[in-house]
């Protein structure tokens, strides 16, 4: 418990010393160092964005000719070289709302989204797999042929089914358990490349 403590403030003391809104940056800092996936000039769409550490991190990669479009239901404080459109991922106008804003399909989708968690632990790995899946609908609409897309997921009852789903829309699939996250935690990440459009 005093590692897992220790662990935490660790990441927390570093995002704070290296201005980062919150130590998920660090999860995405390691993908990146790891897979080279955010490029200069990409358009990226960023599902779940507040409070911004993600955002941060996509901004200073992308730069360029590239945009950086995030939507989150809460309110963000403004990132440098990131567009924020506020509102319900799930709700087809907000969709509608962010295919008019980019300046041309999606090279990539990252998601640090999850629903409210309501204490049952079935019941979240419903709900959150059916957010997901609601970005995998909407994919044909926001990513490129040969895309990619990296979410946050969790291991559970729902997971393989996620993971089958992303495999049928993908040619790789890989699955990422980052330094940062929690050691006992059922978090991981899925990075989806080679975008098929059915």
């Amino acid at each position: 418990m005093k590692y897992h403590s220790e662990r935490q403030d660790y990441y927390a003391k570093l995002a704070r010393s290296q201005g980062y809104r919150s130590r998920s940056a660090f999860k995405l800092l390691e993908i990146q160092e790891r897979f080279r996936l955010i490029k200069p000039s990409m358009v990226v769409v960023e599902l779940g964005s507040a409070p911004g550490g993600w955002s941060q991190v996509l901004s200073r990669q992308i730069k360029g000719n590239g945009q950086l479009l995030a939507c989150d239901r809460l309110m963000m404080r403004p990132v440098a070289g990131c567009d924020f459109i506020q509102g319900d991922f799930t709700d087809p106008a907000v969709v509608s709302q962010i295919k008019q804003h980019m300046n041309r399909p999606a090279d990539l989708i990252v998601s640090d989204m999850a629903p409210d968690l309501t204490g049952d632990a079935f019941q979240d790995q419903v709900n959150t797999y059916h957010l997901l899946s609601t970005v995998i609908d909407t994919l044909a609409q926001l990513l490129r042929p040969k895309g990619a897309f990296l979410c946050k997921a969790f291991h559970g009852s729902e997971f393989a089914d996620f993971r089958d789903l992303c495999r049928s829309n993908f040619t790789k699939v890989q699955e990422i358990k980052p330094k940062s996250s929690r050691p006992q935690s059922n978090e991981v990440f899925l990075l989806s490349s080679g975008y098929q459009l059915c």
